[in-house]
């Protein structure tokens, strides 16, 4: 996501909590909070390019995995395979909040996943591509 309006922005932002809201997620089920490294509070884009990360962790957890959701308290994912933390990369661009973590590969040269910044520019092509009204 390149743009800088207000408006759009806002819209992205109704729909990581649009996205929140479909699976019912709250305090008391999650039982647990996301910790951001100082680094990253300065920027916007890096703190929602996490959370989305971390709101894929949950879809992973509740929607996808067939084993057990939970250890203890703590979701299973939480101590995920690679091939668990690229699936919910990919969640996050699914859900088109994955635009979060482009902007952070694109601006600081920093990427806040499980993929390079040249696969996801190709994961957000064919999303963009696959989920627009009449993709094929």
């Amino acid at each position: 996501m390149t743009e800088t309006d207000p408006a759009t922005l806002w819209k992205r932002y109704i729909q990581l909590t649009e996205a929140e809201w479909a699976f019912r997620i709250s305090k008391d089920e999650l039982e647990k909070g996301v910790n951001l490294a100082a680094e990253f509070l300065d920027n916007p884009f890096s703190i929602a390019a996490i959370l989305a990360h971390e709101l894929g962790h949950v879809i992973y957890s509740e929607r996808i995995e067939d084993e057990p959701k939970t250890v203890g308290m703590r979701l299973k994912s939480d101590e995920g395979t690679l091939d668990e933390e690229r699936s919910v990369d990919l969640l996050a661009f699914l859900f088109r909040i994955g635009e979060f973590q482009l902007r952070v590969a694109r601006d600081k040269r920093l990427t806040l996943g499980y993929f390079d910044q040249e696969i996801f520019e190709r994961i957000q092509i064919i999303v963009s591509k696959k989920l627009k009204p009449g993709g094929s």
